[in-house]
């Protein structure tokens, strides 16, 4: 069943990383974002990273003037949960999608960020399967704790 959600997830993404300037893939279960914020100038390049999860659309417009103010509001932005393992952004082609995206506008250099952040989500991933596992009271809870 969930891997349902993950294919049409990342089908509705693949369509987005044609158009839209600005996306955040968000991870509910890493507690992190995938920035990706194509806009980009003479100054400044392309920029990718992870952030935490806002609450809503605002917030991330705001999140965005204070990391970028010097660049103009986006014409577009597109948020979307990624409800599969962060792996999947490999393995559904989204991370290839958005390397080629980055060749066609110019940027090759900032397939370096790309890497950083998607690197950054597997670890943040491996720590929570682990603390899962290791039954880190600290940072999990039992169902009947909830």
């Amino acid at each position: 069943m969930m891997d349902n959600v993950s294919r049409w997830n990342a089908r509705a993404v693949l369509r987005n990383i044609h158009e839209a300037q600005v996306m955040s893939l968000f991870f509910p279960h890493v507690g992190r974002a995938l920035i990706i914020d194509l806009r980009h100038d003479e100054h400044e390049g392309p920029l990718i990273t992870t952030d935490g999860i806002l609450a809503g659309p605002q917030e991330r417009l705001d999140s965005l003037k204070r990391l970028r103010p010097r660049l103009d509001p986006p014409e577009n932005i597109t948020l979307a949960p990624w409800l599969g393992p962060v792996r999947s952004l490999d393995s559904t082609g989204v991370l290839a999608e958005i390397e080629s995206r980055l060749d066609r506008i110019g940027q090759p250099q900032a397939k370096r960020a790309l890497n950083a952040a998607y690197q950054e989500l597997l670890s943040l991933e491996r720590s929570e399967v682990l603390a899962l596992i290791l039954g880190d009271v600290a940072r999990t809870r039992t169902l009947y704790q909830r």
